[in-house]
Order: structure tokens, then sequence, then C-alpha cells
């Protein structure tokens, strides 16, 4: 029998419509996959909390007209003889402050 695993990435993709010809669609690229979490510690399963330190290089939670960029939390859980988890929640990343 296998433990239980639970893991989470903070996931950012960028989200552009374009338009060929009549047709509108939206490509999706994903920039990053940066984890936060993983264990297989069974009092850490139900509830939690962590940290993750988003690199500097990375663009914000952004959104115009024609462009978007998108973070994402998306948690993932392995259970044995039940069904798997599998989450996605939306999550805003701020601009680093100007320091004057």
């Amino acid at each position: 029998m296998s433990a239980p695993t639970q893991d989470s990435l903070a996931h950012r993709a960028q989200k552009r419509p374009g338009t060929r010809g009549t047709t509108t669609s939206t490509d999706t690229r994903v920039f990053a996959e940066i984890p936060v979490f993983e264990t297989t510690e069974r009092e850490f399963l139900t509830q939690g909390n962590a940290r993750v330190a988003v690199p500097a290089n990375l663009m914000h939670t952004f959104e115009a007209g024609h462009n978007k960029v998108v973070w994402r939390l998306k948690v993932h859980g392995e259970i044995p003889r039940w069904p798997d988890v599998a989450d996605d929640y939306p999550i805003v990343v701020l601009p680093l402050p100007l320091l004057v």
C-alpha cells in the first residue's frame, strides 16, 4: 500500500487571443511551474500553509485587451483506494513595489 501524497505548484501562463481569418482563438503558454509543497505525511494532508518565492524576473498577474498573465495554484493529491484530488485555484501575484 502506498502512502497518500500531496503536492502543489504555483503555475504561470500567458494567454493571448488571436484571429485567424474569421476564427478567434486563445494561445496559452506555460512559463513557470514552481513547486510549493510536497509531502507524504498524513498530518499535513488536510490543511496547512506554505510560502513561495516568485523569481523577480517573472511577470506579475496582468490583464490587457489582447494579452494577460494568469497565475494559478494547482493542488494534486493521490490517496490509496480513494479518488485523487486535483484542484486549481486562481491567484493574484502583485508587482514588486517601487523602491524610492
